[in-house]
């Protein structure tokens, strides 16, 4: 069994580039530096950093997700706004950032190399990203108060279709920024949602 070192305190977030043999992880805050804390991209098979990405978000980086190429990285911090970051991590740059939500986000995941979702407490938000533009609309659930949104995924064909879990346990099938269908399928809160490549959806919660 090995180990990967470098990070200096308590690892919050990790993601697996598509690839399989690279890995993305994000800290807690040292004390000190709170506007320098380290993501690192690093070999699972060589423990080689491949970058060092800093600078950017305070306190926390609680989620990280690699784009379907890999080529991109997202990651959400733990300032009051939960910004967002999206990076080029091969060249340790950030291609666009914005504030998310003032609500706790509980999930990010890339749908294109250029789209992505985030979903929490009281907000799912669908970004584009053209450049190093980046912007933004929020999703619609309709009438009724927002059911907080604590998982997602896309799933079925192509990855066409964007899923939210929630508290109540239903799940949300968007089309666009729009609720197409939703229905019951736990007791309790969706903590987790798989989509496969053979277009099955799987939910894990109570």
């Amino acid at each position: 069994q090995t180990y990967f070192t470098q990070h200096e305190e308590d690892i919050v977030s990790l993601a697996i580039h598509p690839q399989g043999h690279i890995a993305a992880t994000g800290q807690m805050a040292q004390r000190g530096k709170a506007k320098l804390i380290e993501i690192y991209v690093w070999s699972t098979t060589t423990k080689e950093v491949l970058a060092c990405l800093k600078g950017f978000h305070r306190r926390a980086v609680r989620l990280l997700g690699f784009s379907p190429s890999g080529s991109k990285l997202l990651s959400i911090g733990e300032d009051d706004d939960h910004s967002l970051a999206v990076y080029d991590w091969a060249t340790n740059k950030i291609l666009a950032s914005s504030k998310v939500d003032r609500d706790k986000v509980m999930a990010a995941e890339f749908k294109t190399e250029n789209e992505l979702v985030t979903c929490g407490v009281k907000h799912v938000r669908f970004f584009t990203l053209k450049g190093q533009n980046i912007t933004s609309q929020k999703g619609l659930m309709g009438t009724g108060s927002f059911d907080p949104q604590l998982s997602l995924t896309f799933a079925f064909k192509n990855r066409e279709t964007c899923v939210t879990g929630s508290k109540s346990g239903t799940l949300y099938f968007w089309g666009g920024r729009n609720v197409s269908k939703k229905f019951k399928a736990h007791d309790g809160m969706i903590w987790a949602l798989c989509g496969t490549k053979q277009g099955k959806l799987w939910s894990g919660g109570a």
